[in-house]
Order: structure tokens, then sequence, then C-alpha cells
């Protein structure tokens, strides 16, 4: 998630290619923004599902629902708050990120230091 001013194909083609890696694969819904995105280099595969039909696609199991389910649990919190200032917004998206990552409190602590252990093993 990255806090953008504007939706539109030429403000998030930007960060699209800033945040993905070498040979990955983006899926698109038909949202129309998306729609506009047409110059996306050869090494970026881009797929689209089309909800109109389907939200899984049956052939190749394309789908957008974990960005979707991230995006509703984040508007969620945003509710439950009653709103938040502009200011705050981007913090709240790290944190979020951050929950999604290592889990709920009781297990976050675990859960980051065990992250650590994997990155650098001691020997």
């Amino acid at each position: 998630m990255v806090l953008v001013r504007r939706r539109r194909a030429i403000d998030l083609l930007p960060h699209i290619l800033l945040h993905i890696r070498l040979v990955f694969v983006v899926y698109f819904d038909e949202w129309g923004a998306y729609k506009g995105i047409v110059r996306l280099p050869g090494w970026l595969l881009h797929r689209q599902v089309r909800h109109a039909r389907h939200f899984v696609d049956p052939i190749t199991l394309y789908n957008t629902q974990n960005i979707a389910r991230n995006w509703s649990e984040f508007k969620s919190i945003v509710r439950q708050k009653k709103g938040i200032h502009d200011n705050q917004l981007k913090s709240h998206i790290i944190e979020f990120l951050w929950r999604e990552r290592f889990g709920q409190t009781t297990e976050v602590f675990y859960n980051f230091w065990k992250y650590i252990t994997e990155l650098y093993p001691c020997h």
C-alpha cells in the first residue's frame, strides 16, 4: 500500500515501477486508471482480471483478492477511528502493513525477531 495524491495512470505508474521486482507479474482489475497504464516495461508481466465475468479467472486463477482484502481491512480501521487526519495517514498505513507482516499484539515481538533471525542467521 502506498499513499498517492491522485489515482490517475500517470501518477500510479512510477509507484508500480518503484515497488515491484524484476520478472514480476502485476494483476490489474478493470478500474479506469489501470486501463491507462499501457507503457509498462517489457520485463513486467501484467494480467487483467475482469470482475464483470468473475473475481478469480477460472482458467488462469489470476485474482486481485489479496489487495482487495487488505484495502477493505484498512478502510475498516479508518472507520473504527472515525477517520484519520491526512498528516497521520502514512504512519497508519505503515502500522497496518507491519501488523499484516508480523501479526497482532501478542505475537508481534516474537515474529519480528524470528524474521530477523531468518534474514541474519547466527552461525
